[in-house]
């Protein structure tokens, strides 16, 4: 019943938003399959690669959910190289939603292009908060704690910190204790390192200090 429920989820969710209106309903339900199962395979990786952008936006998005850290290696690919700006993107998204210090040098070289759109110099901000706060300990926290404010500065130079700033807006909110609270007695340990990773921007500044 629960996959069922999830299925009938992804069929509406990929008629609802414009970006997977087209996405044939079979494709759907195999990534929501995947997603169901914290399962990251082939048929999801090939997903990736699909010449549709609609649709590896959709799996690269799968990725990301599932959170398993042998999805970096595709998802620093798309990152790097994929032909379509908002497939990049959201691969730096995925990224960050996997959480892992093994993404980290992928979004520090997203974040060091000042070539790169707003778009996925947002999501790669976004992304260096979230690993950022969900591993404090590692190294790689104060790099990325201070790339996002050498991001948002150099944006903010240049007049062009309107993405920017919107991603910095979202992350803030999560900074709220009362949320923060709410978030962390989830039992799953991905919601636990998400609410502790909203804080990621509030902690860049004490991290880069």
């Amino acid at each position: 019943m629960k996959f069922f429920l999830s299925i009938c989820c992804a069929v509406l969710v990929g008629f609802s938003f414009p970006s997977f209106a087209q996405i044939p309903v079979q494709v759907l339900v195999q990534i929501s399959k995947a997603e169901d199962e914290l399962r990251f395979d082939k048929t999801l990786e090939d997903l990736m690669k699909n010449a549709d952008a609609k649709i590896r936006i959709r799996a690269t998005l799968a990725a990301g959910r599932i959170g398993n850290e042998i999805a970096i290696p595709a998802l620093r690919e798309i990152l790097e190289s994929d032909s379509d700006v908002s497939t990049r993107a959201t691969a730096a998204f995925a990224l960050g939603e996997i959480e892992s210090v093994k993404g980290a040098d992928a979004i520090l070289k997203a974040l060091e292009n000042t070539k790169n759109t707003d778009e996925i110099r947002a999501r790669a901000v976004e992304a260096a908060g979230k690993i950022a706060a969900a591993n404090l300990k590692d190294e790689k926290s104060k790099t990325l704690s201070k790339a996002i404010l050498d991001t948002l500065d150099f944006e903010k130079n240049r007049g062009k910190q309107r993405a920017i700033c919107a991603v910095s807006k979202r992350l803030r909110r999560w900074s709220f204790p009362s949320r923060r609270r709410g978030a962390l007695r989830r039992r799953h340990p991905k919601h636990k390192a998400r609410a502790a990773g909203g804080a990621g921007l509030r902690r860049a500044r004490e991290n880069a200090a």
